[in-house]
């Protein structure tokens, strides 16, 4: 028998940019975002990744269809995830985080998939 694969992962990360997060700290969390993403190993049949920085609104940066076909890997994730920039956003709402990934991320127009299991870092 040939042993069942498991469901691939979209996996949302978000990273606090409110005014209570220093440059250094953001720092530190973009690094986090990246390892999360090494991590993952995402590739266009398994894993895909979206980042969503919020404050007091929240949007997303990378959607899970932002890259595609050989793209779509560690290398070219963590480049994007360098290229979000630092913008304090008021104060800090996980709520509206949450929101942006249910209504913006984790739909079939942003390239999450039917199959796939939802993570959310």
């Amino acid at each position: 028998m040939i042993p069942k694969q498991p469901a691939p992962i979209d996996m949302g990360i978000l990273i606090d940019s409110s005014n209570d997060v220093s440059d250094t700290e953001w720092q530190k969390m973009a690094k986090l975002a990246k390892d999360i993403v090494d991590s993952s190993n995402p590739n266009p049949s398994g894993n895909r990744i979206g980042v969503i920085p919020y404050g007091s609104d929240a949007t997303p940066s990378i959607k899970f269809d932002s890259l595609s076909g050989d793209k779509l890997n560690s290398d070219e994730i963590k480049r994007a995830i360098d290229r979000i920039p630092r913008q304090p956003r008021g104060e800090r709402r996980l709520d509206e985080a949450l929101e942006a990934a249910e209504k913006e991320l984790f739909n079939y127009t942003a390239g999450a998939r039917s199959n796939a299991r939802r993570v959310i870092n």
